[in-house]
């Protein structure tokens, strides 16, 4: 999985996961 900022804000349900997981936000 690749780290992706919020500056591309693609996949949001992805986004999500990624707070859930790493929480940044």
């Amino acid at each position: 999985m690749n780290q992706v900022p919020h500056e591309i804000g693609v996949d949001v349900s992805k986004d999500e996961l990624v707070v859930a997981t790493y929480g940044v936000g």
